[in-house]
């Protein structure tokens, strides 16, 4: 007779299954593929334990189990990932929006409320502009990446929050796509690539076996696109506009040194809830360049 695969069942076999292969949170993400592949939500499967797979259902959830076991990352097999107050469409090429990163958008809207003209470079998803553009809408927002795959799900997902027509997404290196624009902006963001190159081979294989490592090696120290980033804004942003980045936790004095040598003031280092430093600001000169 054969075997009745439960919720239950299934939880059962995949946890420990998880657990032995390393990952670390097997429970999550047991209980994330079989929600997905049953097209339900995680609360279901609590009030639902009994309930049986069909065939389709089951084969479905086996093969996205395959795929996580090969390390996979989560947010690629699910096809789509929360961000900010956002649910966001994610795909191999791209890299996957982090919660770390929603620091970015909360310093963006604390320092920068007022802005009404943005930029921000490395929009990989759109998981930032898309949350400054809801946040903020009566600005206009451009936003620039040098991968079309990238420009590409950005443009669906702002399509899906309504935001498409205030954003201009374009396709190139960092401000090549919007060198017409000249002191233009009143604030730039940008979460860019800041892993050190020889650290990328020692990251979990979800990352440097399947996100795009353009998107995250930042040359020998990490600090190769914050060299073309830090000088590179000042003609583009108004007198006093923001320049607000990501940052690794270990780059903030090199970038607070690198700021203050390229004339921005005001310059705020902000750390992240684990207390690690996250966000690096700063304000250009308050009369025209």
């Amino acid at each position: 007779m054969d075997q009745i695969w439960t919720v239950q069942r299934l939880l059962e076999w995949t946890i420990p299954y998880f657990k032995d292969l390393g990952l670390d949170r097997a429970r999550f993400d047991s209980e994330m593929l079989l929600a997905y592949s049953l097209g339900v939500d995680r609360l279901w499967l609590y009030t639902h334990y009994d309930q049986p797979l069909t065939g389709p259902e089951l084969s479905e959830f086996r093969s996205a189990v395959i795929r996580r076991s090969k390390r996979e990352p989560l947010q690629y097999i699910l096809g789509r990932w929360g961000f900010w107050s956002l649910d966001l469409a994610v795909s191999p090429g791209v890299l996957i929006p982090r919660q770390e990163t929603e620091h970015l958008v909360e310093c963006a809207l604390k320092l920068a409320g007022s802005a009404r003209t943005i930029l921000d470079l490395c929009t990989g998803s759109g998981n930032v502009v898309i949350s400054l553009a809801k946040e903020m809408p009566s600005a206009s927002l451009w936003a620039t990446d040098i991968s079309a795959r990238a420009i590409q799900l950005a443009e669906g997902n702002a399509r899906t929050y309504s935001v498409f027509d205030r954003i201009r997404f374009l396709c190139g290196d960092l401000f090549a796509p919007v060198k017409e624009k000249e002191n233009h902006f009143d604030l730039i963001v940008c979460n860019p690539p800041y892993v050190p190159s020889g650290q990328i081979q020692k990251l979990q294989p979800e990352i440097k076996d399947f996100e795009p490592v353009t998107a995250v090696d930042g040359g020998e120290d990490g600090l190769s696109f914050y060299r073309r980033l830090i000088p590179g804004a000042i003609p583009f942003l108004k007198p006093s506009g923001y320049l607000i980045m990501e940052i690794g936790e270990e780059q903030g004095i090199s970038l607070l040194e690198m700021m203050g040598q390229w004339g921005y003031r005001d310059v705020n280092l902000i750390k992240d809830y684990a207390g690690l430093d996250r966000v690096l600001a700063g304000r250009t000169s308050s009369v025209n360049r």
